[in-house]
């Protein structure tokens, strides 16, 4: 762990995630997910992800919020989104209001929960799944 501290701390990538999984399984340190969340969060704001900076830091989700008219989608601009628990309630602090196309991204873990508003709409909830690493969510305001 000394020598992955030691790189860590002079900003390599490889030993900030090697650092964070040694915290989070508590090998030959005292396992500390806060610790693992701050190696690991280092490590993936270098580009530098693997398996562990998905469960324990997320990964960005990109969110795309629209209505249908006649038939067509039209991006909402402006609505809020934001991270809420299984009864609804806003966690974290984390959210974003979507842009000129209607798109918004935000750092979730699979599982998560996410509510989408707009002023004349009703609130929409999605559940964040593995697929979301790789595709655009799309979220349908009604």
């Amino acid at each position: 762990g000394r020598w992955f501290r030691k790189a860590a701390e002079q900003a390599d990538a490889v030993g900030q995630y090697s650092l964070g999984y040694i915290y989070y399984y508590g090998e030959g340190v005292n396992k500390s997910v806060s610790d693992a969340e701050y190696w690991l969060k280092k490590a993936a704001d270098q580009g530098f992800a693997g398996e562990l900076t998905d469960i324990v830091v997320g990964f960005k989700v990109k969110l795309f919020v629209y209505t249908m008219e006649k038939g067509k989608q039209e991006p909402v601009i402006g609505a809020t989104v934001r991270q809420v628990d299984k009864n609804g309630k806003f966690i974290n602090n984390q959210g974003a209001i979507t842009d000129l196309n209607g798109n918004s991204t935000l750092t979730l873990k699979n599982g998560d929960r996410v509510q989408i508003s707009y002023v004349g709409y009703k609130n929409t909830t999605v559940t964040i799944g593995e697929e979301a690493k790789t595709q655009i969510v799309k979220c349908l305001l009604k």
